[in-house]
């Protein structure tokens, strides 16, 4: 069983939102966009660890259009799943849909801060303790070392009843005294000592160590450093899924689903990049088991930028005037951005000098997928959680632009602005349509190139692929170094540290490099929260 839609209703920030999902999926967006209400809207459901529904904190503060607060949860089941539900409530699809108050199969909440303590104690529920016991008790149900202990224990527990001290006590002593003191009651007193449980082993006779293989020395987890802890969690969950669960598969008549479903609140904390890859591509792995499931909340391009190839399981979060919404990309819009992403025939009869730079697979809608798969690196991943995107056609005028932002020349924009290169302009139109369905404010800045040849088949294109999101479209007259008055490199790969060197040795004149910041303060002034851009 999966889990592959959540509608909330009237939860804190939330008045109506629904998300698809999929094996392994990603909420992004700005910091307090929303993304943990609706992590914590699926923990209410199942009323994990006695987190439950509680109005002081979770009616919303502003009013919606009833007084109801839910979350419905829609499950796909496998076959042998569906067979065994009551056929009242049997679909075509072969879903299940719910309201709060079922619990289906068993999750695990991972919060963006927790300690290795939290996960690994024995005296209470835990993932370390949760596996152990899966493992235990798989083995002492067939295993000669715990019969032979249990009948061992049984005969020390009678020897040790008898034995006495050095002034005669005993625990048969102490049986009788009471007894005898019991008598008048018709009732005695007796003493019984069993082989430890499961529970009582896990408890009181196991725990762990992590040992120091630099120095050979044992130290406790929360001795190592946060991103090691962070790992040691995360590794506790991955195992699980080898040993939880591995019970051989039975038909029954009862209604018995499997999932774990992991919710993962900021899982790039403490990590470093290269880590943070791993472990995306690790819960990725995960999630593809059949009754495995990933959500994460996550503020890391580098988790989006894993996810590249799978664009629907990523949903992006945003609150505007206290209120939060989700804007997600489901499989039949992601088909048609990739249709009008490359336009076939339209190519052809509208712009006739574009498709002569065209080869046939550039025609073919897996190609569009390609593209952006190979585009979304983490830092153009960065797109996902801004509230303002500025689209650019190249490194140069992204590099520029920060660099005047970052020196006080251009005014920090208030609203959290990234800048895109967009790998030409040849580009803009796809992103244009990404950032639109995402519900990302966008503005374009290009060069015109004098509309020679396919660049007016391109201009008129990027103009045609405008949206209510599409803040500005504003053209430069020629190209970036007309405008700014400097010679072009012989190469091309040169421009960006070419340009740099020129503002930086002060070889850009004033009065240009003025009119660049007009042009780039004309589209930032579009922002609704943006102030004037430009300093004084």
């Amino acid at each position: 069983m999966k889990l592959v839609n959540v509608t909330i209703h009237n939860f804190r920030g939330i008045h109506d939102a629904s998300v698809s999902l999929y094996d392994y999926n990603l909420l992004v967006g700005p910091n307090n966009a929303g993304k943990s209400s609706l992590i914590d809207a699926i923990r209410v459901f199942y009323e994990k660890d006695g987190f439950k529904f509680r109005p002081d904190r979770d009616i919303p503060f502003i009013a919606g259009a009833d007084q109801e607060c839910w979350a419905e949860l829609v499950f796909a089941l496998t076959d042998a799943e569906d067979s065994s539900l009551a056929e009242d409530y049997r679909q075509q699809d072969k879903t299940v849909r719910v309201r709060k108050w079922l619990k289906f199969g068993d999750i695990i909440f991972i919060p963006a801060v927790s300690k290795v303590d939290e996960h690994t104690k024995m005296s209470g529920p835990s993932a370390l303790r949760d596996l152990l016991t899966n493992v235990l008790e798989a083995v002492v149900a067939s295993s000669p070392s715990y019969n032979k202990f249990s009948t061992e224990f049984e005969a020390f527990a009678q020897g040790v009843k008898t034995e006495t001290t050095g002034d005669g006590r005993s625990l048969a002593g102490l049986e009788n005294d009471l007894s005898t003191l019991l008598e008048s009651w018709d009732t005695t007193f007796q003493l019984e000592m069993k082989a430890p449980s499961i529970a009582d082993i896990i408890k009181t006779l196991l725990s762990y160590q992590c040992v120091d293989k630099a120095h050979g020395k044992a130290l406790a987890a929360d001795q190592f450093g946060s991103g090691f802890q962070r790992h040691f969690i995360y590794s506790l969950i991955q195992i699980g899924a080898k040993y939880v669960g591995k019970k051989p598969s039975k038909k029954t008549k009862d209604f018995t689903p499997s999932m774990n479903l992991i919710l993962f609140e900021e899982p790039e904390a403490f990590l470093h990049p290269p880590q943070q890859e791993i472990l995306a591509y690790s819960l990725a792995a995960l999630a593809s088991n059949p009754d495995q499931q990933v959500i994460c909340s996550t503020h890391s391009s580098h988790f989006v930028s894993r996810n590249a190839d799978h664009i629907p399981a990523i949903a992006r979060v945003k609150r505007s005037n206290g209120r939060v919404s989700v804007n997600q990309i489901d499989k039949k819009a992601w088909d048609e951005i990739v249709d009008a992403n490359q336009v076939m025939n339209k190519i052809a009869a509208k712009w006739p000098k574009l498709a002569k730079k065209l080869e046939a697979d550039d025609l073919k809608p897996e190609m569009e997928a390609v593209k952006y798969f190979l585009w979304l690196n983490p830092d153009r991943c960065g797109m996902f959680f801004a509230n303002h995107v500025l689209i650019v056609e190249g490194p140069s005028e992204q590099a520029f632009i920060n660099t005047l932002i970052g020196d006080g020349t251009i005014k920090r924009p208030a609203d959290g602005l990234y800048v895109l290169d967009s790998i030409g302009k040849f580009n803009m139109h796809r992103f244009m349509n990404l950032l639109a369905r995402l519900g990302i404010p966008h503005a374009v800045m290009h060069d015109d190139d004098n509309n020679k040849d396919e660049h007016a088949d391109v201009n008129q294109l990027i103009q045609d692929s405008k949206t209510a999101l599409t803040l500005a479209i504003v053209p430069v007259t020629g190209d970036l170094e007309v405008l700014l008055g400097v010679p072009k490199p012989k190469s091309d790969h040169r421009k960006p540290q070419h340009l740099l060197y020129l503002h930086e040795t002060g070889q850009i004149a004033a009065d240009k490099l003025q009119a660049f910041c007009g042009v780039v303060t004309g589209v930032l002034a579009q922002s609704p929260r943006a102030e004037d851009q430009v300093k004084p």
